[in-house]
C-alpha cells in the first residue's frame, strides 16, 4: 500500500492548503512528517515510491545523484513550476508503476 497516493491526490488541486509555501522543498518535509506520522501509529515503514528517484533521472538523463526534488527544481522556471511538474511526474509514474504490478 501507498500511504502517500491518497494524501498527495487530495495536495494536487491546493497544495497551499498543506504547506505554507508551494515548492518541492516543502512538499518533502510534509511527506517526510507524514511518513514519520505512520511509522509512529501503525509500526509500518512507508515509502515514497521507491523508482521515482530513478524515474526522474531517467526522464531529465541526469546521472549526478542529486535529489528528485533538486533536479525538477533545477529544470523548472519557479518553484510553482516545480511543484507542478512534480504532480504531472508523479501521475505519469503511477501509471507506470501500476502497469507493473499487474504484470
Amino acid at each position: 500500500m501507498n500511504y502517500m497516493r491518497n494524501i498527495l491526490e487530495e495536495m494536487k488541486d491546493r497544495p497551499g492548503m498543506y504547506i505554507y509555501e508551494c515548492k518541492l522543498e516543502n512538499l518533502y518535509t510534509f511527506m517526510n512528517g507524514y511518513m514519520y506520522q505512520i511509522f509512529q501509529e501503525d509500526d509500518i515503514v512507508p515509502e515514497f515510491y521507491q523508482g521515482f528517484q530513478g524515474y526522474i533521472e531517467a526522464r531529465y538523463n541526469v546521472t549526478t545523484g542529486q535529489h528528485w526534488t533538486k533536479i525538477i527544481d533545477f529544470y523548472s522556471e519557479n518553484k510553482e513550476e516545480a511543484l507542478h511538474k512534480f504532480f504531472q511526474h508523479l501521475e505519469e509514474y503511477t501509471e507506470i508503476d501500476e502497469k507493473n504490478e499487474k504484470n
